[in-house]
């Protein structure tokens, strides 16, 4: 069950939408969210298994980047009702083990490779 009125301190969001809100008249062709968290708000979280904050050089971090519609896609669509950056292989966003790994850097990855 999601967190509809789930607030974080700080917490910046910036959207765009490519099509039309709630207009079943016409086809959606897509969106972008931009989220950004400050380290500040994530204090409970990293005193909880003794993190860094702000995380150090090469320190990782287990995350989920999902996405959940409220409502699918009528058939014949083939809308799951969700996307996931890194599938967890059971349908489940709840077990931290399957989430995307993110190691922590300042190095420069646009030069990498």
């Amino acid at each position: 069950m999601g967190q509809f009125d789930w607030s974080f301190p700080g917490k910046r969001t910036g959207v765009a939408i490519d099509g039309t809100v709630n207009n079943d008249k016409d086809r959606d062709r897509g969106w972008t969210v931009e989220l950004a968290f400050p380290w500040k708000g994530m204090e409970w979280l990293a005193k909880a298994d003794k993190r860094s904050l702000p995380p150090k050089e090469g320190d990782m971090w287990r995350m989920d980047f999902s996405r959940f519609n409220t409502y699918k896609e009528a058939p014949p669509a083939k809308d799951s009702g969700g996307w996931v950056w890194t599938r967890h292989g059971v349908w489940d966003s709840h077990i931290p083990e399957c989430f995307a790994q993110i190691r922590f850097t300042t190095n420069d990855v646009s030069r990498a490779r």
